[in-house]
């Protein structure tokens, strides 16, 4: 191909020119394809018919799939989503509480990953009275579509999902690449698989990646996957021997998704600003096609500082950090340093109530090229006296901005109103003022709550503070019974005892009758001025009088005259 190219590359025609550029953009597209081309034929094991009766296996290829075989004698299963019958046993999800019987041996439930369909395999067992080296297993084996190249570099993936009635968790599930096709009579395959996961994977909830790279040493054109080791060689997590959670004494797999791909190398792409001014917050986000992103100090890797694809720091210096990743479970890793230009962020005040008729002076610090209030205004201090919101903007040398603002509040001299004095006919009533936060009450009898209900007549009082001043009032309140009533006017001009005044407060009616039982006088708001002139007669009269809310009392009144 180079020589064909270089041959186009030289001639000077037009034609030649177009074909050089479209037979090199056809080699570049096939170079990428090949490096993205899964070599793994149906990855998902979605070719095939559904299988569920599960008492009769062949030894290979595995029962209604396509490409797969099984290469020794263990029995490989195949599940499927597309099953109506859901007592059958590789329909999938399982049905909650399956008899566990031999037509109903459900090993666990599980979704696919991706299509319909999904592979399941035991990869570790006890209770069989065997020899070791004939320790059941169960593998699934596939020709790849491409034999791998010597000396290139691969990745091998595939997730897997441990079924949840099983006892063991386990690790050593791995891949193993072969020339030939393997086709044994025994359990277990005595091979050394070139990827391995060595982490126990006890997740039965979610699909979980086994991954890793390796150097093909030969033309290898098969690949099978399962567990290789002994169980001495095995790690196993024993998660309970309750037969109702655990049924089966062994470890159970399934898998799907598996994929053989030409290694590529990835590196880590930054996207967002690495050079902030102090107090900022550097976000970061990580990209770059690698997984299981960490974020640490590089001063100390045991801080970690940030997960996944983002990273968001607030360093007050200049600060390097240690990012890892996965790239097909190799470890990548490199250094990110966020630069931090010196400033000092502006902070004026905390949100404040100040007192009516007083000022305050915002200070935007020194240090600074520029400011910029939020009236215009362009000095370091701001003098305020109302109530409002106030920002503002500055500038350092090195370009960093900062900006702050405050909420003000003004706050009046507290003012009490208790009410006129009354008289109180039935049941006394509550005292109160306006309850705010910012007040404080104490009145004459102890309390200090907002309000009260008076338990007898008096004087009752109040003093209300905030923190710009403080207000009282007072109260009497009157019963019913400490009401006098006078019974004898003296009319002799010398301003005593001359009105006919009736104790207590309040707006009260009043009526007048001479001895005849005539009205003479009637008022609905009295004002204790009756007689209303010297003209009346000296004699004897009658009245009736009511408080608001009180029932009406009536009397007599002797008028004396000199």
């Amino acid at each position: 191909m180079a020589q064909v190219i270089n041959t186009l590359h030289s001639s000077s025609s037009g034609y030649s020119k177009f074909l050089y550029f479209n037979l090199l953009t056809l080699f570049l597209l096939l170079q990428i394809s090949v490096v993205g081309q899964n070599l793994i034929p149906d990855p998902s094991f979605e070719c095939g018919e559904p299988q569920c009766d599960f008492t009769s296996f062949p030894i290979w290829p595995i029962r209604n799939m396509c490409d797969w075989y099984i290469p020794s004698k263990g029995t490989t299963d195949i599940f499927s989503t597309t099953i109506p019958d859901k007592t059958c046993w590789a329909s999938m999800p399982a049905i909650q509480n399956p008899p566990l019987d031999p037509s109903n041996p459900q090993v666990g439930s599980q979704l696919p990953r991706t299509g319909s369909r999904f592979i399941g395999i035991f990869a570790y067992k006890t209770f069989w009275n065997v020899p070791e080296d004939t320790t059941y297993r169960e593998y699934a084996q596939v020709p790849l579509t491409v034999p791998l190249i010597p000396g290139e570099y691969y990745c091998a993936e595939m997730f897997v999902s441990m079924a949840d009635k099983q006892r063991f968790a386990i690790n050593n599930l791995g891949f193993y690449f072969h020339e030939i096709e393997i086709r044994e009579s025994s359990y277990m395959l005595n091979v050394t698989p070139q990827v391995l996961e060595e982490k126990i994977i006890d997740d039965a909830d979610n699909w979980v990646k086994v991954a890793g790279t390796f150097q093909a040493n030969a033309s290898h054109q098969y690949v099978t996957i399962g567990n290789f080791f002994h169980n001495y060689e095995t790690k196993a997590l024993d998660r309970g021997t309750d037969p109702q959670l655990y049924p089966y004494n062994s470890s159970y797999y399934f898998i799907d998704d598996v994929s053989v791909l030409k290694f590529q190398q990835k590196q880590f792409v930054y996207l967002g600003s690495t050079t902030i001014c102090q107090g900022e917050l550097a976000s970061i986000e990580i990209s770059g096609g690698l997984e299981d992103i960490v974020c640490s100090l590089l001063s100390d890797t045991t801080a970690i500082v940030g997960h996944n694809s983002y990273l968001s720091v607030r360093p007050l210096i200049t600060t390097s950090y240690l990012v890892k990743g996965k790239n097909c479970g190799e470890i990548v890793k490199d250094t990110l340093s966020v630069t931090v230009k010196p400033g000092k962020p502006v902070d004026l005040i905390p949100d404040q109530t100040i007192c009516a008729g007083t000022s305050l002076i915002l200070d935007a610090g020194d240090g600074n090229l520029t400011y910029k209030w939020q009236d215009g205004s362009t000095g370091r201090f701001f003098h305020l006296s109302e109530q409002g919101s106030y920002n503002v903007w500055v500038e350092n040398e090195y370009g960093c901005k900062y900006y702050d603002n405050v909420n003000i509040y003004i706050e009046n001299k507290p003012t009490v109103k208790l009410g006129d004095d009354t008289v109180v006919c039935d049941k006394f009533f509550p005292l109160y003022v306006e309850d705010k936060p910012n007040l404080t009450y104490y009145w004459s009898t102890g309390s200090t709550d907002h309000e009260i209900t008076p338990s007898a007549p008096g004087i009752y009082s109040i003093r209300v503070e905030n923190a710009c001043g403080e207000a009282t009032d007072s109260i009497r309140i009157y019963s019913r019974d400490d009401i006098f009533v006078p019974n004898v006017l003296t009319l002799n001009d010398d301003e005593l005892n001359e009105k006919f005044v009736i104790d207590g407060a309040g707006k009260k009616e009043l009526k007048i009758y001479n001895r005849w039982g005539d009205e003479i006088f009637q008022s609905k708001a009295y004002k204790d001025n009756w007689p209303l002139d010297n003209a009346i007669s000296s004699g004897t009269y009658f009245y009736t009088f009511m408080y608001s809310g009180c029932k009406p009392s009536s009397g007599w009144i002797q008028i004396v005259k000199n």
